[in-house]
């Protein structure tokens, strides 16, 4: 290498990287391009058989809008144009010539190799590939380069796991889609070699569509529809079944937009060993977990049905019940997750997809005209799909998709930044189409957590474009209640943007009717800290600055425990007042604010003194709420110094669960935030408390976890380690076993030698590891089970029969005012009920892997002690809806 220079490509880098470009670029012509590229592909085939073969897998399973391309290219090596008589000039058969037929061809040899690639996959449970390898099977049917029956047989064997006993809804899932894709990719062949084969296909797929238990209702994207019947939510199983009842009504005609290159080689000789013989695949069982078993506070997705908003009419964007529909939808979120690492390089790929299809299968761009149609498509009207409301679409269903989308908000966030950055006049447009169709779905019944996840993308959205939208066209919204989901919406943006800049930035961008205070959107000042001691009037100032002194001359902690016994209102030889413990809590919270280092100086330099004044569950609930006091203009710092005080051991779960639920948790009096707590429940703030709370807990539980297992797994090693150096002490210089010997085959001191003491140490550390974890597991319990009791409090109050107001409370008063049709009347307390709906809902989809290990215990504590109500009255509704999201979650959970 010279002068910096990478070294050259090999002949292999080079022939690979030419498999992976195949189609790139507008001067690519099929017709010519692809057999010279046959050509050097045989070419090289010998000196560079790896190379080839590893662009063939990774160019089938990470390019699934090239299939149609590859599908040729194998066709062409398998089955060469033009290629001439195996015959000598003098008429007879030539032996080099039939002992060169004799041999593989190279598609044949690409073939085996997918075919291995595609077991492993299978093995190894790796579904996205599986279905990409079955896509690209399915065009090399169609070039009759495969065995139809050979393809035939690997679908039904597939298919055959439905009807396992016990069988998962998530393994069931993943095959039906498998089959139906192949169906829709390759069916007409399929059909017309076994019509019989695929109507059983199809009968199976539909019987199990039809009969399966999805609890589709717990992952509505509006959800927040309570009291209603609403229509059966449809899910992808049930738009995959639509679209195959549209295949077969089309008799089995693939999507239009699918190219057919192949066909731009008719004279293809056959291969003399016939089509390609796929074997047979067998799927193997699900993998039972080991160790954890619970997952992360991460949701996982598995057995979950997935229902996805439809953000535009079926013009602009096909319906996923439609073949056209469910493959485009389906070919976006494959090149989404492929390109997860390259957030650039999935924008681009997206936006050139009309490469990859039919021409004219997409509007063009408005700056693009279209060239005159030819006398052969004069008959067919252009084309209204929208390639960027497509993309738009999907992206911004994936990111509300309840129970969890497959990657964090963040990405999608970045990847549609970069699309507007690429192509800014047409996808800005869909974009603020689609925010604006989500927003009116806030008056819909949004689920809160998509509501909430819908206000963290736009945020982050908005920052990257100077923070500029129309927001004068919500404006008439403010007229709503302070608590309906609009205006809720509107604040926890403006909250988010504020987190991403600062406020007067951000405030410079509102509309003059939401910078007012009445509108309550944004504050007239920025966000800080406020210290109940800082006013010289105020009757504990003094108090106050003396503890500032001690704090700011780094008194030892211990002293300043021992003066905060002689304060003023103070009893003497008496335990601390909530007084003394919130001047302490806020003055070292004071003392701290310059900035994060600051506070993490003063707390860890005090933490003796903290942990002094909270030694009971009350104390704690006062240095919370103190800490609440101080920043009650912040929820991100409460979220942050809470967090800061579990991890010292300040305060614990529980505590944070009691200060999320308590009524006024950031202080007494209307300026300390009373009245406030329906705001923070509908901007999703004491959500993020709660939550971290729990994932605080559940972590500490999934850590130690981990450390078991590893330790197990490294005394596992180190037994057979003994055990092989046990075996070679029976050995003889030659390697023989020594006759007639009984060899002790139980380790001993002298088998291990110095390795004793590190046997004993890890013993040690294996036994403290799970001793912590059965500590760790008391305490996620009573978090879990405490939350749990929490939400089922507030949403079914016990109603007093003795009180003269027989109106229901809770979730039942809902349902009393005609559930959500009758919200017009609703009151701040019946809002903040519903937020806490939405709440419990999302709290046991997120937890139910945690929560499921504790079911006897919630079921005897939470549930059972609840009283039993009228039959037929409102609050039996609404236990039934309470009650009905824990055992819908936990029938997900063991399916």
């Amino acid at each position: 290498m010279r002068d910096g220079q990478p070294p050259p490509e090999s002949a292999a880098e080079k022939i690979k990287k030419q498999i992976l470009k195949v189609g790139d670029g507008l001067e690519f012509h099929a017709e010519d391009d692809l057999p010279r590229l046959a050509r050097m592909v045989e070419y090289h085939f010998t000196s560079s058989t790896g190379a080839i073969l590893e662009g063939f897998r990774t160019g089938a399973t990470e390019q699934p809008y090239k299939m149609p391309y590859y599908a040729a290219l194998i066709s062409l090596l398998t089955n060469p144009p033009n290629a001439p008589p195996p015959s000598s000039a003098s008429g007879e058969a030539d032996p080099k010539e039939e002992e060169a037929g004799e041999k593989e061809t190279v598609g044949r040899i690409v073939m085996t190799d997918l075919v291995r690639a595609f077991k492993k996959s299978v093995d190894e449970r790796k579904w996205r590939e599986i279905r990409l390898l079955i896509h690209l099977f399915a065009h090399l049917v169609i070039t009759g380069t495969i065995s139809v029956q050979s393809y035939l047989e690997l679908l039904q064997s597939f298919l055959s796991v439905v009807d396992e006993l016990g069988v998962s809804a998530a393994r069931a899932e993943r095959v039906v889609v498998c089959v139906g894709e192949a169906l829709i990719r390759g069916g007409s062949v399929l059909h017309r070699h076994d019509s019989k084969a695929v109507d059983a296909l199809l009968a199976a797929i539909e019987v199990y569509v039809m009969t399966r238990q999805a609890r589709k209702d717990l992952v509505s994207p509006y959800g927040g529809c309570i009291g209603e019947d609403q229509p059966e939510e449809e899910d992808t199983l049930t738009h995959l079944h639509h679209a195959l009842g549209e295949l077969r009504a089309n008799d089995f005609a693939p999507p239009a937009f699918i190219p057919r290159i192949h066909t731009l080689f008719p004279d293809r000789v056959s291969d003399p060993k016939g089509e390609f013989v796929l074997p047979a695949v067998m799927v193997p069982p699900e993998v039972v977990e080991v160790g954890d078993g619970h997952g992360t506070s991460e949701t996982k997705a598995e057995g979950w049905a997935t229902c996805e908003i439809e953000l535009f009419d079926d013009e602009i964007v096909p319906s996923p019940s439609t073949t056209s529909g469910w493959i485009l939808r389906q070919l976006v979120h494959d090149t989404i997750s492929i390109f997860e690492i390259n957030r650039k390089e999935c924008a681009r790929i997206l936006l050139e997809f009309p490469n990859w299809f039919e021409s004219g299968s997409f509007k063009p761009p408005p700056n693009v005209s279209l060239p005159p149609p030819s006398s052969s498509d004069s008959a067919t009207p252009p084309s209204t799909w929208s390639l960027e409301s497509l993309i738009v679409s999907s992206i911004l269903s994936t990111i509300i998709v309840l129970p969890a989308p497959q990657f964090q908000v963040a990405y999608y966030t970045s990847l549609l930044i970069e699309l507007c950055k690429l192509s800014p006049s047409t996808v800005a447009p869909p974009v603020g189409k689609s925010a604006r169709k989500l927003y009116a779905a806030l008056d819909q019944g949004l689920d809160v957590e998509c509501s909430r996840r819908f206000a963290e993308w736009l945020s982050q959205h908005l920052s990257n474009f100077g923070f500029q939208w129309l927001w004068k066209d919500w404006v008439p919204d403010l007229e709503l209640p302070r608590l309906h989901p609009k205006p809720s919406f509107i604040r926890r943006v403006v909250e988010l943007e504020t987190r991403l800049s600062y406020h007067d930035r951000v405030k410079g961008t509102l509309p003059e009717p939401m910078r007012e205070p009445a509108a309550g959107i944004i504050p007239a000042e920025a966000e800080a800290p406020r210290y109940d001691y800082e006013d010289p009037e105020h009757e504990s100032y003094n108090t106050a600055a003396t503890l500032q002194n001690l704090f700011r001359t780094k008194t030892p902690p211990e002293t300043v425990l021992k003066n905060l016994s002689g304060f003023p209102l103070q009893p003497a030889n008496g335990p601390l007042t909530t007084l003394t413990r919130s001047i302490t809590v806020q003055t070292l919270l004071f003392i701290g604010a310059r900035s994060f280092s600051h506070f993490l100086n003063a707390t860890e330099r005090y933490l003796p003194l903290l942990r002094g004044i909270a030694t009971t569950d009350a104390e704690r609930m006062d240095v919370l709420t103190a800490v609440g006091r101080f920043w009650r203009e912040s929820g991100q710092m409460r979220v942050i110094i809470a967090d800061k005080l579990m991890q010292y051991g300040i305060v614990g779960g529980e505590d944070v669960v009691r200060w999320v639920f308590s009524t006024g948790s950031w202080g007494v009096g209307a300026e300390a935030g009373e009245g406030k707590d329906g705001e923070e429940w509908m901007a999703g703030q004491k959500w993020d408390l709660l939550r971290m709370g729990v994932d605080k807990v559940n972590g500490r539980v999934v850590g130690v976890r981990r450390k078991i297992v590893m330790l197990e797994a490294e005394e596992e090693e180190r037994k057979g380690g003994r055990r092989a150096a046990a075996t070679g002490m029976g050995m003889d210089e030659d390697g023989n076993g020594t006759a007639g010997m009984e060899m002790d085959t139980t380790p001993s001191e002298e088998v291990s030698g110095a390795g004793g003491d590190d046997k004993s140490s890890a013993s040690a550390a294996l036994a403290a590891a799970l001793s912590a974890l059965s500590s760790l597991q008391q305490t996620q319990k009573a978090v879990l089970v405490a939350a749990a009791s929490a939400f089922v409090t507030s949403l079914l109050p016990s109603h007093d029969s003795s009180s003269s107001d027989d109106e229901p409370k809770g979730l039942a008063g809902l349902l009393g005012k005609g559930g959500w049709e009758g919200r017009s009347d609703w009151t701040e307390e019946d809002w903040t009920v519903w937020s806490r709906w939405g709440w419990w809902r999302e709290f046991c989809r997120l937890y139910i892997h945690h929560l499921r290990t504790y079911t006897s215990t919630i079921d005897a504590l939470v549930f059972s002690s609840l009283s039993t109500p009228v039959e037929g009255s409102e609050e039996e509704r609404a236990l039934k809806l309470v009650k009905g999201v824990w055992e819908g979650v936990l029938e997900v959970a063991g399916s």
